[in-house]
Formats: structure tokens, sequence, C-alpha cells
């Protein structure tokens, strides 16, 4: 894989390489798009700015989040916790990815039976 020390988004910012060096389970390994991604993610990150990453579906947004905290706990030091808000028919989909790519502790995630439907939207 390309180790290029910098690489240029799609707006033409110049973004260096945080992920150069991730490691993950099971050799598992960022696609070219996706390590754009998750670039673009730590780069808004260190500049204090909100992001939301937001593409066709199976492009593999869930594994860029996956990697992004990744890049948070190994190169950053920072072990969570992580807010991940999903619908309830997708933290199965959630829990499989983060167990299959990074070590962390299990997530926890309220039961249905505990939600409070007032809450809901």
């Amino acid at each position: 894989m390309d180790a290029d020390p910098t690489h240029v988004c799609r707006q033409g910012t110049e973004i260096p390489d945080f992920v150069a060096d991730l490691k993950f389970k099971n050799d598992h390994a960022l696609r070219p798009y996706q390590r754009e991604g998750v670039n673009w993610l730590a780069y808004n990150w260190l500049q204090r700015r909100g992001s939301i990453l937001a593409d066709e579906m199976g492009l593999g947004k869930t594994v860029q989040a996956v990697g992004f905290m990744q890049w948070l706990m190994q190169e950053n030091k920072r072990r969570g916790p992580f807010l991940i808000v999903a619908p309830l028919s997708t933290i199965s989909h959630w829990q499989r990815e983060i167990d299959g790519w990074i070590e962390t502790p299990k997530p926890t995630h309220p039961k249905p039976s505990t939600l409070n439907p007032d809450l809901a939207l």
C-alpha cells in the first residue's frame, strides 16, 4: 500500500496520511477510498471540526468509522468512550465490524425493552 505522506482530497486540500501505520485485527486493511475517508475524519478531528461521512450504501462507512476509532486509540491514546448513534437494526452489524477490526472493550447499548418510547422522534 502506498505510504504517501500527503494526499490531496477531492476538495483540493492537502491532507497528511494519518493512517499509514494503523494496525487492524485479522490482517484487515482499508481500501484506498476508505483510507481517504479515515484520513479526512482524522484531519477534521485535529482541526476541531465535526464531520459526517456520506456516500452510497456499501462503500464502508462503518469500517471507516471503526478505522477512525482505531486511529484515535492507537495514535492518540484515546480509549473512548465512543458514542455511536445508529438504528437498532444495525447494531449487530456495528458490533460485528468493531469485533472483526479492532481490539476494544465490548460495546454497550441499551436493550430495546429499556428504551423510552417517549424519547423516540
